[in-house]
């Protein structure tokens, strides 16, 4: 687990409990940090709204300038990791990016490829390679599987959905009419009210 403390900088919780990673100082060029992935490399790569960037040995550098052009011009909401290291950004105004892991390939996916709305709340991908998107007036599971990624909108019995997640087989969803679980092709309601967003552990 990441988490941005803007006076000290970039915290992760261990096992030992919180340890810094990243100074402040060292995340002077970062505005509007969202997410924080742990690439196979051992190097992080940090999602925020004014580009994507890489930090290992050599510091703090600028990457994908591709992925870095989505997230500024579309207003990111969500990253996520995909199984095989790509990278999966969401964003308020701009659709879906999905991004190699080297960086050097951003494909995306938006109203004109077929998703019903151009906002992703946020996203979250799942062990079988299917990616959930929440949408305001939909879900969508993209099987990422593929060289060309095939994609299934589900309609809920919410008005807006606000967060989805992935854990042990079964997709949460946060909504504004209440909390949803999906298993199995079926959604089951398991909560009343507004939730803005889930948090879902394999445990």
């Amino acid at each position: 687990i990441w988490f941005h403390h803007p006076t000290t900088g970039l915290w992760a919780i261990e096992s030992e409990g919180p340890k810094l990673r990243i100074g402040r100082s060292s995340l002077a060029k970062v505005s509007g940090l969202i997410h924080v992935i742990a690439a196979a490399d051992g190097n992080l790569v940090l999602v925020a709204h004014n580009g994507l960037f890489r930090y290992g040995l050599a510091g703090l550098k600028p990457w994908s300038a591709g992925a870095s052009q989505f997230v500024e011009q579309g207003n990111p909401t969500s990253a996520c990791s995909l199984p095989d290291g790509r990278i999966a950004i969401g964003s308020l105004t701009g659709g879906l990016a999905i991004v190699s892991a080297d960086g050097s390939d951003v494909k995306v996916i938006d109203r004109a490829h077929g998703l019903p709305n151009q906002s992703i709340f946020q996203v979250s991908a799942g062990s079988d390679n299917t990616l959930w998107c929440a949408m305001p007036t939909h879900v969508a599971a993209i099987d990422t599987s593929q060289s060309r990624e095939y994609w299934k909108i589900i309609d809920t019995p919410a008005e807006n959905t606000n967060s989805v997640s992935t854990a042990g087989g079964k997709i949460w969803l946060a909504t504004n009419d209440g909390a949803y679980r999906f298993v199995n092709g079926a959604i089951h309601r398991v909560g009343d009210g507004y939730f803005f967003d889930t948090i879902a552990s394999e445990s």
